[in-house]
């Protein structure tokens, strides 16, 4: 049982031996041995009064003086009751719960400050005369819903837009901080040098990326659409490593 306080305990009188365990553990106090349901003659309700237990361990599940809850494990009149190897046993399980715990609170705390990092990073598309820019991001996955990809569109000189998507090996905020920095860095180098095609831009980008190890590995796709005299706009592309756009 992994009660947020004793008085949350469903089904348990007031003044049970085994709320009175949960309360004190909750408070800071060691593990409590106390008698069960079936021998302190408390109401027969609750799991502990289902299970006619006679002998009862509360072990607080605790790291780094904080609590993060209290397991509680019961014996019935048909075993014996719990002895010090039990106890033992009992605290070294409710250690490892506790640290299992916390490790999932840390990945899900680092999971949200990925996420928001990469929503951050996926700017709103520039408003062009003539043209409706669209864009969705869409996890393959659910337990990949942070990392490193990113699409990107920006000006260049004149009407000249770029359209950019890429990837980041990885799925947690290491792979999102690196997307950011090659994203960055797209940026720059396609603005420094807008006569520059998308291939030439992601061959300097390869070079930089080489010297500065900016990701572990990458793809990406870049695009550069220029409107043309008739009203249609022209796109020339350069893909690294990505799978290619549908046409």
């Amino acid at each position: 049982m992994l009660p947020a306080s004793p008085s949350e305990e469903p089904g348990l009188p007031e003044d049970s031996a085994h709320h009175a365990a949960l309360r004190r553990v909750m408070q800071g106090a060691g593990m409590q041995q106390t008698a069960g349901p079936a021998v302190d003659g408390s109401a027969q309700t609750g799991l502990l009064g289902v299970a006619e237990a006679v002998d009862v361990l509360v072990v607080p599940l605790r790291l780094r003086a904080t609590t993060l809850g209290a397991l509680t494990v019961a014996r019935a009149a048909a075993s014996p009751p719990f002895n010090e190897a039990d106890r033992v046993l009992a605290d070294e399980v409710a250690r490892r719960t506790a640290l299992g715990l916390d490790n999932a609170r840390l990945h899900a705390a680092q999971a949200d400050i990925a996420a928001t990092l990469q929503r951050a990073l996926l700017t709103d598309l520039p408003e062009v005369s003539g043209l409706e820019l669209a864009a969705h991001y869409q996890p393959a996955q659910q337990a990949a819903e942070v990392g490193g990809d990113w699409y990107d569109a920006f000006p260049l000189d004149g009407e000249d837009i770029a359209l950019v998507i890429g990837d980041v090996t990885g799925h947690d905020i290491q792979a999102a901080s690196r997307m950011s920095e090659l994203r960055n860095m797209l940026r720059a180098l396609a603005v420094d040098r807008p006569e520059e095609g998308p291939g030439q831009i992601l061959r300097r980008l390869d070079t930089a990326q080489s010297r500065l190890t900016l990701a572990d590995a990458a793809t990406v796709i870049l695009a550069r659409l220029s409107p043309s005299s008739d009203g249609r706009w022209e796109l020339s592309r350069s893909v690294a490593g990505h799978p290619r756009p549908f046409s």
